[in-house]
Formats: structure tokens, sequence, C-alpha cells
């Protein structure tokens, strides 16, 4: 006889995450390489500057070949273009992790609500669609956040900061 069991999670609060369609093109200087709609489900959800535990958010990236140069991604809140984080990226660009865990300042969004954060790079040393050899074709960037454990950290706004410290599992 083999027993199963179902582990069950309860939060007093969670972020919804969804992404917000980006055309595609070329890319010059700082590109918005994602963009993702932050909801407040249950309850307070706040990415905190208190430590890594309390808000981070980390990025995988997909992309053709790699950089001539290292870059960095920036986080920003996209209404109010304040700087969330920066993260370097490094060379290789493909199958990389663009991870943001120490938060300079603080994202709050209330219970119910919805805030917009977007990630910025600079892509200019991939190939331009518009210069590039027919038998090449043109460089893909691709931000992905994946529904794994340890991706997103956040503070469910119950207490102090560190004392509410929730993760996805």
């Amino acid at each position: 006889e083999i027993a199963m069991t179902n582990k069950n999670y309860v939060y007093r609060a969670f972020p919804k995450f969804t992404v917000v369609s980006l055309p595609s093109g070329t890319t010059s200087g700082s590109s918005v390489i994602g963009k993702f709609d932050i909801t407040a489900m249950g309850g307070e959800v706040k990415f905190s500057t208190t430590n890594a535990a309390s808000g981070s958010l980390v990025f995988d990236t997909l992309s053709s070949g790699s950089l001539a140069t290292t870059i960095s991604g920036t986080l920003y809140e996209d209404a109010t273009n304040t700087i969330l984080d920066t993260a370097s990226l490094g060379t290789a660009a493909n199958n990389a992790s663009l991870s943001f865990t120490s938060f300079g300042n603080s994202l709050t969004i209330a219970s119910g609500q919805t805030k917009r954060i977007r990630v910025e790079a600079d892509l200019s040393s991939f190939n331009d669609p518009a210069q590039t050899s027919p038998a090449l074709g043109a460089d893909y960037f691709q931000l992905i956040l994946r529904d794994e454990a340890d991706v997103i950290k956040w503070v469910d706004g119950a207490g102090a900061e560190a004392i509410g410290d929730a993760t996805n599992v």
C-alpha cells in the first residue's frame, strides 16, 4: 500500500504576475526586454529593501549567440520610472540568469491593486535585423519568469518586513 499526500500551501498574500506583450523589433541602446503586471492577491505585497529574502526576482534568459560586451539589466517601476534594482547578465546571454536580489527601492502593492514593472538592458551588440545576412537570420532575446521554487520572494505585509518573508514553491 502506498500512502500519497498532496502538499497545500496557503499564503496570506501573493503576487500574481501577468506578462505584458512587447512588440518585436530592433534593439538600440537601452531596450525594454520585459514588462509584467503584478497584482497583490489576498493582501499587501511588498518587494522590500531589507534583504534578498524580502524582495527578489530571478529571470532566465534565452537568446541566440552571445553578447560582445557584458550587459546589465535595470528593473523599474514603470509608472514612476523608479529604479528598483540592477543586475549583471554577463556575456553568456543564452540560458543565463538575470537576478534582481538587492532592491534599492521598495515596491509596495496594496491588496487587489496592480503595478507594472519593466526590465531594460542594452542589447545593441546583438544583430540588427535590418543589417542581418539572410543566411544568418536575426538574433533573438527573451526574458523568462519561470513558475519554479525560489524564483520570486516577497513580504506579505504581515508585521515587520523580515517576519512576513515568503517565496513561491
